[in-house]
């Protein structure tokens, strides 16, 4: 008896030979199925299998053991499957049921009577529409079937173990029947493996505890197929949203295949951006490269989380000091620019302080999202015409601050021991004093630029002549140069 695995649910569709909506053909007088979204007979993909979505409530409470339980003395009846049915268990401790005469295999209790009928109906039907279409099935197949919440009928996937492939009775159109299967790929639980641009979707730590896991040397049991299928369904959603095998193959994290939005920067934007010395620029920028193409790389995401919170802390610490230092020396006596420099030091200090906090409680173990909540996340602070600048304004709120409340406590040292008033009585005189050094530095450049290095034309029949020669030619286009640097005309013998 095989176990089910679960196959990936990103395969593309294609247009098969399968048969239509509407069968013509019918050998017997039993209806056959309605495909449509709204049908009782529904395909579905392996991720829409809600078994993680299921909810229930238990009440623990004492009861009485009765005389001779689970013993000969006092055996109460057991409850019977259907004919056909055995009962199993998954690694997880979910039961599961499978028919294997007639390749089914069900996670919903067929013990109820009513779920056992429809699973029962809804079968018969497939039999019948696969006998009138004259469908030959796989040699190894299995079908997976589950009741419908919303109404009597079922939901249903085959899958071909031979070619590890899910398939349906049906032309599958995604939007139509709800598989989503691009989008259900788009958010893929992806790592790297060896390079900060690989699309591997395990790291190489994982790759190597996998390997300690797997021992091929052992016989397969259900626990190594439920292992093994999940590994692998992974690793075809990763080649599914990778086009893996096409000529537009992506070979680096950083490419992308789908068009994106044109980012425009407003003005206010813009102007905030310098407030912030342009860090935001550089924060926005790793945010794109989190999500090329939609897809989440959880790795990245936890190494750019843990920059982001060690910076916020930083900041905060840094802030605290400058807020003490701003305050103690705002209430000294001094000049009222003095006073009026510390003062907005201290409060661009309490605004980084702030700002630090706020982030960090919002952010707190965000460098264990997973990532499903990533991908969320980072769905949900994208600003459509404007990508992530917003948001990265907003991270670099702590670190900005402090670097302002720094210039304005430096302006506040500065204007306590030097004359304000005589300062700008002299300014005139210090600009052109710093005018006319920055004139001696650029004079300085530009001559170390004509005599360092001078660019000589490489001489091609330097060979055919002696050193002597040589040297002369050499020299002759050094003059030359240097007289073309300093637009000396050549002398008239010349």
């Amino acid at each position: 008896m095989s176990c089910l695995p679960e196959q990936p649910d990103n395969v593309r569709p294609e247009s098969p030979d399968l048969p239509s909506s509407e069968p013509n053909i019918a050998p017997s007088d039993e209806p056959l199925p309605n495909y449509s979204s709204n049908a009782s007979l529904v395909p579905m993909a392996p991720g829409q299998n809600g078994r993680y979505a299921r909810t229930a409530l238990v009440v623990p409470e004492s009861i009485r053991i009765p005389r001779g339980l689970h013993s000969t003395l006092l055996s109460p009846e057991p409850p019977y499957l259907a004919v056909g049915w055995v009962q199993a268990f998954n690694p997880e401790g979910t039961p599961y049921y499978v028919n294997e005469s007639k390749h089914l295999v069900t996670d919903d209790p067929i013990c109820h009577p009513d779920i056992s009928s429809r699973i029962t109906t809804w079968t018969e039907k497939m039999d019948i529409l696969i006998e009138a279409e004259d469908l030959v099935l796989p040699e190894d197949y299995e079908i997976f079937i589950t009741v419908a919440a919303d109404n009597d009928g079922c939901k249903y996937y085959f899958v071909d173990h031979t070619t590890r492939t899910v398939f349906w009775l049906e032309e599958i159109d995604p939007g139509r029947h709800g598989l989503e299967l691009a989008q259900v790929c788009s958010i893929t639980h992806m790592h790297q493996l060896t390079s900060d641009d690989s699309t591997f979707p395990y790291s190489a730590e994982q790759c190597k505890q996998y390997l300690e896991i797997i021992d091929i040397e052992t016989e397969c049991n259900a626990y190594m197929t439920w292992i093994v299928a999940r590994l692998w369904g992974t690793i075809s959603r990763h080649k599914f949203s990778t086009f893996y095998g096409e000529d537009h193959a992506k070979i680096s994290r950083m490419q992308r295949r789908f068009e994106t939005v044109r980012v425009e920067r407003a003005c206010i934007l813009k102007l905030c951006s310098a407030l912030l010395f342009g860090m935001s620029k550089t924060r926005s920028a790793e945010l794109d490269s989190l999500s090329v193409d939609e897809l989440t790389y959880v790795v990245h995401w936890r190494e750019f989380a843990t920059d982001l919170l060690h910076g916020w802390r930083e900041s905060s610490w840094v802030a605290v000091g400058l807020a003490l230092i701003g305050s103690v020396s705002a209430v000294q006596q001094g000049n009222a620019v003095s006073q009026c420099m510390g003062i907005v030091s201290v409060m661009f200090a309490l605004a980084g302080l702030s700002s630090g906090g706020m982030l960090l409680q919002w952010y707190a173990g965000a460098e264990k999202f997973n990532a499903t909540k990533v991908a969320n996340h980072l769905a949900r602070i994208q600003v459509h015409g404007y990508g992530y600048e917003p948001i990265a304004q907003a991270f670099c709120l702590p670190r900005a601050p402090v670097f302002w409340s720094i210039i304005f406590l430096a302006a506040h040292i500065l204007s306590a021991v030097v004359d304000v008033y005589d300062l700008i009585v002299r300014s005139p005189a210090i600009l052109f004093t710093l005018l006319f050094v920055g004139g001696l530095v650029h004079l300085n450049r530009v001559l170390h630029a004509a005599f360092d290095n001078p660019v000589i034309e490489p001489v091609s029949d330097l060979k055919s002549f002696g050193f002597l020669d040589g040297a002369r030619v050499c020299l002759h286009r050094m003059g030359g140069a240097l007289r073309k640097a300093f637009h000396i005309s050549p002398p008239a013998h010349a």
